[in-house]
Parts: C-alpha cells; structure tokens; sequence
C-alpha cells in the first residue's frame, strides 16, 4: 500500500481494492484529494460537521462513508471506530483497520490518554498514525508516551506545524521526544513483511502537493 499526507488528520492509504482516505478531505487541501468512485472514507467526526460541499461529493461518488462507532468492512478492509471523548467534552473518531495484513491505526484528533477499552483496540496494532503537535491535539511528549504504551511496528506522526497549520509545533519537537530523525518523504509504501519485529520505525510524511 502507499500512504501520502495532506495535513492535519488527512492521509491517503491506496490498498489494492479501494483508496482509503482517513480525516477530513477538506481540512488543508480539499481540491487535491476529490473524492472518487468507491473511496473508502472514515471521518473524525460526524457527517453533519462538514461542508455542504464535501457531503455531496461523497453522495456523488458513491463513497463508503464512517463517521461514527462500529464495525466495518467494505473492499477487504475491516474497520472498527469508536467514538471518544476529548478533555472538552467533544465526540470525536479512533480506528483500527486491516488491510493487505497491515492493522493502521489512526488517533486522529485524540489531546488526551488512552483508556484501557481504547487502548485495547489499538494494542495489536502494525502502523500508528498519532497526532504530535499540541494545541488542540496530543502533544509531542504525550504522543512519545503512548507511542511507548502500544509499541507499534511502525508510527507515522500528524497533526503538526506545516503549510498553513502554523499553531501546532514543529514535528522536531516530537522527533528530539522520541529520540529519532529521519526525512520526510512525499509517500510511503508499506508491506508487512517489510515492518519490523523488534523495533518501532519511524515514517515522517510531508505535506503532499499532489
């Protein structure tokens, strides 16, 4: 599979039956992901947050939409969302998903711990993808504190200061934190047999311009 990042909580993920787009299409760089036939779609929140716009985009294209708590499987993927509480009492999506034997899963806009249920779902996870960057999210030392509680095989850091986000920190913050450094890449690709099994890599993203 191949993996971009538009900013914020937005990735692409292209498996082999369908693109799986995780967070909100809309947030950064709405015109260079348009939605298309089939699209797997999973929402941080619900469907009635969003533009008009972005809503009929999904109904024009046909699109496989997750916008709250469940269990899902569309094109060979599985999906379980629940729907949590942050620190101020607004409702927002975590998932666990399964594709091409990859577990991915995605903290989206999470500022605060884990709780033991939420921390179950996520425990035999492959990939995290975990927002670094404070402000309105988890920040860099309570994102290197839950990276260290799941142990994933592989992290991908989001939700940090780049493009036009300049209220959250940099990814350095997160980077010195968990003690590693790497270059960014536009897209990744992801096997596993490719992920390891006694260590934690690190894949940093940068913003994608296409």
């Amino acid at each position: 599979m191949k993996i971009r990042w538009y900013g914020g909580t937005c990735l692409t993920i292209k498996s082999k039956n369908c693109r799986i787009i995780l967070g909100e299409p809309e947030q950064l760089n709405f015109e260079k992901i348009a939605i298309k036939e089939s699209d797997l779609v999973i929402l941080p929140y619900s469907r009635s947050s969003y533009s008009e716009k972005l809503n009929t985009s999904f109904d024009k294209k046909n699109a496989f939409v997750i916008d709250g708590a469940g269990e899902y499987s569309y094109a060979g993927v599985t999906i379980q969302v629940q729907s949590v509480k942050r620190t101020d009492g607004t409702r927002v999506n975590i998932l666990s998903l399964s594709t091409e034997g990859v577990v991915i899963a995605s903290l989206m806009e999470l500022d605060r711990d884990l709780t033991g249920k939420e921390l179950d779902m996520v425990s035999n996870t492959d990939v995290l993808v975990i927002p670094v960057g404070g402000d309105t999210v988890l920040d860099h030392k309570l994102a290197v504190k839950m990276v260290n509680q799941i142990e994933p095989r592989g992290i991908i850091p989001i939700q940090f200061q780049a493009g036009a986000d300049t209220t959250k920190e940099p990814v350095e913050s997160f980077l010195k934190e968990y003690g590693s450094s790497v270059d960014a890449q536009e897209e990744i690709a992801i096997k596993k047999s490719d992920l390891p099994v006694d260590r934690t890599d690190l894949y940093l993203l940068g913003l994608s311009v296409k």
